[in-house]
């Protein structure tokens, strides 16, 4: 009868268990694009497991991307977007595997037309000052969109209120396999971003190891993925509908970083 129980157990929490979760879980990377292993050998050989970026190599950090898109099942083309998602470098990180200027139609050739043009626009657009400055404190995505200047040419990028989207989508799970408060001089749980502040010297791997302030950062930006008509929506935050408070976000890490330096309180 126990056995029953537990053989039943096992069953209904593995179809629980999405599959696009579940072929992560296996290895199963042909099931969740066939030319997978194409991609991470060509990333490989364009020197992505020689660069170190944040806390783990550039190739880590894509993959990790790329793998929490997959989990969010967001589309073909978008998750192909975050594994090379700074392949030209961008406006923050010089990091560039391919040459913008000769080898567009290389990586078109390689991830399809439709992911090379969404990898362009994310290495081309000012991103982050984009998301702090204009579209948090705006709070509401405008119908027509944005357009932003291309940090190379200065010429005008057009983002339709749904790639917005998408560009929020993807920060979600770009800044939560590497935001640490050290990194980004996020010293007074302000979730600015100061390149005024950030120090070299202090960003360090693995600094202290506290943890950062950014859940309530990712929660800001899932409410405005919401109202800019992308979808999927990230299953994140019940599934980007509430948002948690900066306070409730500090209270969480004072008290975990407090049994971490000084140990469980015991009565």
């Amino acid at each position: 009868y126990q056995l029953i129980i537990k053989v039943l157990s096992m069953e209904i929490t593995s179809n629980l268990i999405p599959e696009s979760v579940r072929h992560i879980l296996r290895n199963e990377w042909s099931e969740c694009d066939p030319k997978l292993s194409e991609f991470l050998r060509t990333l490989s050989q364009q020197g992505a497991d020689e660069c170190w970026h944040k806390h783990s190599t550039f190739k880590e950090h894509l993959f990790n991307v790329w793998r929490m898109m997959k989990i969010w099942n967001q589309s073909e083309e978008v998750c192909r977007m975050a594994l090379f998602h700074s392949s030209y470098s961008n406006s923050y990180v010089n990091l560039a595997l391919f040459d913008l200027q000769k080898d567009r139609d290389k990586v078109k050739s390689l991830v399809g037309n439709n992911a090379e043009e969404l990898i362009y626009k994310m290495c081309v657009i000012p991103r982050h000052p984009f998301v702090f400055s204009t579209v948090l404190p705006d709070a509401k995505i405008p119908d027509e969109g944005y357009t932003v200047k291309h940090i190379k040419t200065n010429e005008d990028v057009t983002l339709s209120k749904e790639m917005v989207g998408m560009i929020l989508t993807f920060t979600m799970a770009d800044f939560s396999d590497q935001w640490l408060d050290y990194m980004f001089a996020n010293h007074n749980n302000s979730h600015s971003w100061d390149e005024s502040k950030y120090s070299l010297e202090g960003a360090l791997w693995p600094s202290d190891g506290k943890p950062g302030m950014w859940m309530s950062l990712i929660s800001r930006m899932g409410k405005l993925v919401r109202q800019s008509g992308h979808t999927p929506i990230p299953p994140v935050f019940n599934h980007c509908t509430e948002v948690l408070s900066e306070e409730n976000e500090s209270k969480s890490i004072n008290a975990y970083w407090d049994v971490m330096l000084n140990g469980p309180v015991c009565n």
